[in-house]
This record gives C-alpha cells, sequence and structure tokens, in this order.
C-alpha cells in the first residue's frame, strides 16, 4: 500500500493523534502534500492495551510507524491528553522528531488548576487526585456513550469559547465529534484510563527534552498567563491561537498547519 495515500503525496509524515482527522485540518495538509498519519494511542480504538509502560509503549509505536513507512522522521501534532505520550516519543526517539507542535497540553498534577477550567479541566483534576475511580469513571463512560447522550454532554463541553459554540452548532462537526468518541473506546477504556493514570502518577513536563523543534499552540479563550506559566518556565515557543477555544483542529486548521 502506498503510505501517502491515492493521491501519492510527499511524506514528510506529520503524526497526528486521533481526532484531528476534521475536514477543514484534512484540506489544510492535502494542499501541502503532507502525509497525516493518526496513530491510536494503546488501548484506544482497536489498539491492543500496553502491557509495560503506557507512555514507553505509545512512544515505541510511533517510531514503530516510522519503520514501517521507512521514515526518518516526523513532525508531531499532539492534542491535551496525547501532550504526555508526544514527549515520551521525544525523550525515546529525539532522532526522529522533526518538529513538534503541543495544543493546549494539559497541566500536569504539580502545577496550579486552570484559572478559568472547563468542565473537561475539573473532570480530569478530580480523576488525577482520586487515581482509584479512573477505570471505573471511563469505563461507566463508555457503556454510556449513546450518540443523544454525548450530543448533550459536548453542548455542554463547547460552550466557554464562542468559537466553540458556532463550530459544535454544525451537525456535522457534532457527529464527527460523537463518531470519534465512540471509536475510541470502541473495544475498551483501559487507553484513556492509562493516559490518565500516568498524569496521576506524577508526570512532569520534561523540560530537558524541549529545544528549537518544540512549540506551543494555545487557544487564548482556554488560556491564563499564570496558567502558561509552567510551560514558559521550560523556554517552549510560545504561539496564541486567537478565539480559539477546544476546536481549534476545526477553526484554526491553517493556523496549526503553518506551525509545522
Amino acid at each position: 500500500v502506498d503510505p501517502c495515500g491515492a493521491r501519492r503525496r510527499r511524506c514528510h509524515g506529520a503524526l497526528l493523534p486521533r481526532g484531528w482527522q476534521a475536514q477543514p485540518l484534512d484540506d489544510a495538509v492535502g494542499i501541502r502534500e503532507i502525509a497525516d498519519i493518526a496513530p491510536q494511542r494503546p488501548g484506544f480504538g482497536l489498539t491492543d492495551i500496553a502491557t509495560g509502560d503506557y507512555l514507553a509503549t505509545a512512544a515505541d509505536d510511533m517510531a514503530a510507524i516510522l519503520d514501517r513507512l521507512g521514515a526518518p522522521r516526523a513532525t508531531v501534532l499532539a492534542r491535551e491528553g496525547a501532550t504526555a505520550a508526544a514527549m515520551a516519543f521525544g525523550e525515546r526517539h529525539p532522532d526522529r522528531l522533526e518538529r513538534a507542535v503541543l495544543l493546549n497540553p494539559r497541566l500536569p498534577l504539580d502545577r496550579p488548576p486552570a484559572d478559568h477550567p472547563t468542565i473537561g479541566d475539573h473532570i480530569s483534576r478530580f480523576l488525577m487526585h482520586n487515581p482509584r475511580l479512573i477505570g471505573t469513571f471511563f469505563e461507566a463512560l463508555r457503556r454510556q456513550s449513546r450518540s443523544d447522550l454525548l450530543h448533550i454532554i459536548f453542548r455542554r463541553v463547547y460552550a466557554h469559547a464562542p468559537a466553540d459554540q458556532a463550530c459544535a452548532a454544525r451537525p456535522e462537526v457534532r457527529d464527527h465529534l460523537v463518531r470519534d468518541v465512540q471509536g475510541l473506546v470502541a473495544r475498551t477504556s483501559a487507553g484513556v484510563t492509562a493516559e490518565h493514570q500516568a498524569y496521576a502518577d506524577g508526570w512532569r513536563i520534561p523540560a530537558a527534552v524541549i529545544d528549537a523543534r518544540w512549540s506551543m499552540a494555545y487557544s487564548d479563550q482556554l488560556w491564563s498567563e499564570a496558567d502558561l506559566a509552567a510551560w514558559r518556565a521550560t523556554g517552549i515557543a510560545m504561539d496564541p491561537l486567537e478565539g480559539a477555544g477546544l476546536l481549534a483542529q476545526f477553526t484554526h486548521a491553517e493556523a496549526l498547519i503553518a506551525l509545522i
């Protein structure tokens, strides 16, 4: 199979986590002839559950994909909770990393909660402080992932920023988001559980990994200066997305692709 797809795009090899297959982002990468690959992390979708260290397995999976494609390096674009896995890839396989862009990266447990938290922030922080509930919570959510319930949840989740409200009001976007969540937990909730557990177990920002290849894109509707302090301290390049909320992959696709 041609790894670049039927159009035989040039393989710049951007590894995009599942959830990025929004039409605006697909169009943006297609115009620039970027091969966008969306690996599912261990235990997400139909992938196998990690039997050892979750972050090490996720990082090694990404390297294995590059090996299979015969690609020496890739640019990694990681969103929110995928931050820890992306940085593990940079730690374990530094020679395979071309560039890395973190979009609204999740704050580690040792940092204060966001000044203006979303519902998702509240849930994540609660679970990280109560790790014994993580597996129970996500398995219950998986069993109740009916489309009608998810539509109700999304109306609350995406009510924080005006750009998100307008974007999530579009039926095709809501349907995409519902299918994506259902797909991520189609087989098991082990992946999302393991990822939250990694943060609860004390994951920290590995500042020593960050060099000129790394940057952070953040939605200015979600982050205050106090929230950004932990990342500024690492010296990472900071790129605000004006007017963006949680759905930046839909509303600010061109700006994201420009960063890579």
